[in-house]
């Protein structure tokens, strides 16, 4: 069965902490990050890829990349088609979401949006 690359998008500890000492409201950095998570399109996925927002979290073995989605979410669980994966940011892989970058065996990378796949 072929194996998918999941990048997900997530903060680092120092970015937290930037974050936090000038305050949501004022951090460009967390507008960014907040609006691509919620509203992804092509040019805000490449732009947060291109800042280091998105690590590789795991590996899931499915048939195609809607399985992967359907593994990565109602059956997370599944560990032995899921290969969670240590991480800049020390966190597991959430469920997989819209915002989150699917990379097939071919090297091709797709982001989850709310109607499918957009190629990045």
């Amino acid at each position: 069965m072929p194996s998918y690359k999941v990048y997900q998008m997530k903060l680092t500890d120092e970015q937290v902490d930037e974050i936090n000492e000038q305050g949501a409201e004022n951090s460009s950095l967390w507008r960014f990050y907040n609006d691509a998570n919620m509203f992804p399109d092509g040019d805000k996925v490449q732009h947060a890829w291109n800042r280091g927002l998105y690590d590789h979290m795991a590996n899931i073995e499915a048939e195609n990349r809607d399985q992967v989605v359907h593994i990565g979410n109602v059956e997370h669980s599944m560990s032995d088609k899921i290969e969670f994966l240590e991480n800049k940011f020390g966190r597991q892989m959430h469920s997989v979401t819209i915002g989150d970058v699917v990379e097939d065996p071919d090297g091709t990378r797709w982001f989850v949006n709310f109607n499918g796949y957009e190629r990045v």
